[in-house]
């Protein structure tokens, strides 16, 4: 009998570490490697500039000059990231909502595999996905190093100055980044 309580003790383990990593992953996320300690140290200073001859994935170039006066959602991900294809209903949400307001989301796309490098695989999932705001791409990672960014998904908020407001790293984050929204979207033009 104890042999058979050891074994099975054996052998849940793991999976209750498993599913206290899954339920606690954004806080595991955000502490792996500090990942949050490079976004957040860019945090009340103007936000870096795109670099130059940045586009969108449609080809129009953006900059965050051009957003000035606007709230705007930064999001750094990647099409194979399952935790970024989770938060793609809240960015729509948002953009629908609060893009009244002021907000502009704009998503980052910084692959992390050679397969996320294909454009033509990114647009279809852009496209597969119904996502309406502006993709930079990211392939050489230049934004990505800019931002200080780490882990996918990374989310940046900037105010209407153009002033990196917060940072949060991870899914799941919604709840907190609209209360994070809300008083930068109140502030005057």
């Amino acid at each position: 009998m104890r042999t058979s309580t050891t074994r099975l003790a054996i052998l849940l383990a793991p999976l209750t570490l498993a599913l206290v990593a899954l339920v606690h992953r954004t806080t595991l996320q955000a502490w792996a490697d500090g990942a949050r300690d490079g976004v957040r140290g860019l945090e009340g200073a103007p936000g870096p500039a795109l670099p130059t001859g940045t586009h969108t994935l449609d080809g129009a170039p953006l900059s965050l000059d051009a957003l000035r006066g606007r709230v705007v959602l930064l999001h750094f991900w990647t099409f194979g990231c399952s935790n970024c294809k989770h938060m793609l209903p809240r960015y729509a949400d948002w953009q629908e909502r609060l893009g009244g307001r002021g907000l502009s989301v704009v998503g980052v796309h910084t692959p992390e595999t050679d397969a996320e490098q294909d454009r033509a695989a990114l647009g279809r999932f852009v496209q597969k996905e119904k996502i309406r705001w502006p993709v930079l791409v990211d392939a050489d990672q230049a934004i990505w190093g800019r931002y200080r960014v780490q882990a996918w998904p990374t989310i940046v908020l900037i105010d209407r100055r153009g002033v990196v407001r917060a940072s949060f790293v991870g899914d799941d984050r919604a709840p907190a980044i609209e209360a994070a929204l809300t008083p930068l979207l109140a502030e005057a033009r």
